[in-house]
C-alpha cells in the first residue's frame, strides 16, 4: 500500500511541475526572424522556376538542400529554379533559409518525366494505308525518331500521327516507334495486321512429350475456333486485333474423341517445390498466345499464360463420360501438351512428327 501512495505522490509531483513551467516564460525560445507569405515551389519535370515571397527582420541568406535546386535572395523575394528532372521519379528538397538566429524551412516538390500515350503501349492499325492519330500526356515535350521504313511518326501539339504505308507483305508487321522526352527514352509498339490476311488460316500447332520430344498436328485458325482436324476436336477462342492477342479458356468443350467428351484444362510448371497446379474444373482462368512475325519462323504465337502467378506450361486434353464437365466425369486424358505454340508459314521447318 505504501508503495502505491508512493508513486501516486510522485506523479502529482510531475504534474504540477509541468503546470508550473507554463507559466514561466522560456529563457532559451528564439523567437522567428523570418516567415513566409507566400511560395510557389511545386515544378512539373522540366526546368522550371519559382519563388518565395518573405518577411524579414534582418539580411537573408538561403540553402537549397540538393544540387539539382537553386535559389538567390532579391529583397524579400527568393527565386527559385530547379533543374529537368529526366527520371520516371518525382523528388524533393528543403529550402533553409535564414535570418539572423531565426530559420524556417520551405519544402520543394518536382515530380517524374510524365508521358503516356492515349492508344496505350501497342498500337494496331489494319493493313490499308493511312493515318492514326493518339493523344499524349506528357509534361515535357516529346520527340520521335523516325527509323522504320513503313510508317512515320510526327508529334503535333499534344498528339502523335503515325503515317502508314499499305501492308503487302502477306504478313503481320512490327517494330518500336521510339521516343524521347528530355533525356528519357522509351518506344511503344506498333503493328499492323489484317486478320483475314496476315493471321487466319493454316497453322502447325507443335508441342512436346513428357520425355521432351516434339510433336506437331495440322491446326486451323477460324474468327472463332482453332480446329485439329487430325482430331476432329475444335478449340474455341477468342482474338483481339488491337493487340493480336488469342484467347481460350480452362473448361473449354472441344468435341467427342472415340466415344468420350474432350474438355481442356491448364498446367502450370513445376515451382521450386517441384509441384505443378492445374485448372481443374475451375472455369475463369485462360490461356493466350500473342501472334508475332520474324523471317525466320514466320507468324507464331506461343501458348501460355498465367495461372495464380504460376507460368502455364501445358494444355491438357482431359476425357470425360458425358458432356458435363465435372469431376464425377472424369476418365483420364487424352493428351498432354507441353510448351505449346502455333507457326504459320514458316521459313524452315525441321520438326517431325
Amino acid at each position: 500500500m505504501n508503495k502505491f501512495l508512493k508513486i501516486i505522490f510522485v506523479s502529482l509531483c510531475i504534474v504540477g511541475l509541468a503546470s508550473c513551467s507554463d507559466d514561466v516564460e522560456n529563457p532559451y525560445a528564439v523567437s522567428s526572424t523570418v516567415t513566409v507569405v507566400e511560395s510557389n515551389v511545386v515544378f512539373s519535370a522540366g526546368a522550371s522556376t519559382g519563388y518565395v515571397t518573405i518577411s524579414a527582420q534582418g539580411a537573408v541568406t538561403v540553402d537549397p538542400t540538393a544540387d539539382w535546386c537553386h535559389a538567390t535572395v532579391n529583397g524579400n523575394t527568393i527565386e527559385v529554379s530547379v533543374d529537368e528532372n529526366n527520371t520516371l521519379d518525382g523528388r524533393s528538397t528543403q529550402l533553409v533559409i535564414r535570418c539572423g538566429e531565426g530559420s524556417t524551412e520551405v519544402p520543394v516538390f518536382q515530380s517524374g518525366v510524365i508521358c503516356a500515350f492515349s492508344l496505350g503501349r501497342t498500337i494496331s492499325a489494319g493493313d490499308n494505308a493511312g493515318v492514326m492519330k493518339s493523344g499524349i500526356n506528357s509534361n515535357l515535350a516529346v520527340n520521335v525518331v523516325d527509323d522504320v521504313d513503313w510508317f512515320t511518326p510526327s508529334v503535333v501539339g499534344d498528339s502523335l500521327f503515325i503515317d502508314f504505308k499499305e501492308n503487302t507483305t502477306g504478313h503481320i508487321r512490327g517494330a518500336y516507334l521510339k521516343y524521347y522526352a528530355g533525356t528519357m527514352k522509351d518506344s511503344v509498339y506498333v503493328i499492323q495486321s489484317d486478320f483475314d490476311k496476315d493471321i487466319k488460316g493454316q497453322y502447325n500447332l507443335y508441342y512436346y512429350t513428357e520425355k521432351g520430344v516434339r510433336r506437331r498436328m495440322a491446326a486451323e485458325l477460324t474468327e472463332d475456333a482453332l480446329v485439329l482436324s487430325s482430331y476432329r476436336l475444335s478449340i474455341p477462342v477468342k482474338f483481339d486485333s488491337k493487340t493480336l492477342t488469342l484467347s481460350i479458356k480452362a473448361g473449354s468443350y472441344l468435341g467427342t474423341y472415340t466415344g468420350s467428351h474432350i474438355y481442356l484444362a491448364f498446367v502450370t510448371r513445376p515451382d521450386a517445390d517441384g509441384l505443378s497446379y492445374w485448372t481443374s474444373f475451375d472455369t475463369s482462368f485462360a490461356s493466350t498466345g500473342i501472334f508475332r512475325y520474324d523471317d525466320v519462323d514466320g507468324t507464331v504465337a506461343k501458348l501460355g499464360g498465367s495461372l495464380e502467378g504460376r507460368a502455364v506450361e501445358m494444355y491438357r486434353m482431359m476425357k470425360l463420360s458425358s458432356q458435363n464437365f465435372s469431376q464425377d466425369n472424369y476418365a483420364g486424358i487424352l493428351l498432354d501438351l507441353y510448351n505449346p505454340y502455333l507457326q504459320r508459314d514458316p521459313v524452315s521447318d525441321n520438326g517431325g512428327e
